[in-house]
């Protein structure tokens, strides 16, 4: 099946929802003697969770037999999280991590697995919540869903 005959793509990702947040750099000297900089995210438990989703995309995307989206798309993701004991707010998830670092980590894990470039997100709908008070149907991660336009 190609991207012509479907038109989206849902998947789950179970998992703790990591933010790709924070850069660090730092210089360091290249064989050629010339100086460059690293840059790495200080995030603990990036390389996991973005793994995860890489991982849950692309077998999606071979299950369903699509190519990557290579037009405009728009992005859904519900991140839900694990309540704690004593919730700061128990209706909404008011902590960290921010919802827009959320969303970047999900953007960059999924260029190249589902779609070619994340420039092509035209529009994103996302939300952060906990788990239901009953826990029934739930769990936490990310329910991720991808639409094309074309």
């Amino acid at each position: 099946m190609s991207l012509l005959e479907r038109s989206s793509l849902s998947f789950l990702v179970q998992g703790q929802a990591t933010s790709k947040g924070s850069m660090s750099g730092f210089a360091l000297e290249r064989p050629d003697g010339s100086v460059g900089v690293r840059v790495v995210d200080k995030t603990k438990g990036l390389h996991g969770w973005t793994t995860a989703i890489k991982w849950s995309g692309k077998l999606e995307m071979r299950r369903q037999r699509l190519e990557l989206f290579a037009g405009p798309v728009t992005l859904k993701v519900l991140f839900v999280f694990a309540r704690p004991k004593k919730p700061k707010n128990r209706d909404h998830h008011v902590v960290k991590p921010d919802l827009d670092k959320l969303l970047r980590a999900v953007n960059d894990a999924l260029t190249g697995i589902v779609w070619v470039d994340d420039n092509q997100v035209v529009e994103i709908a996302a939300a952060k919540r906990y788990v239901r008070d009953d826990g029934v149907g739930d769990f936490v991660g990310a329910s991720i869903t991808v639409e094309s336009l074309t």
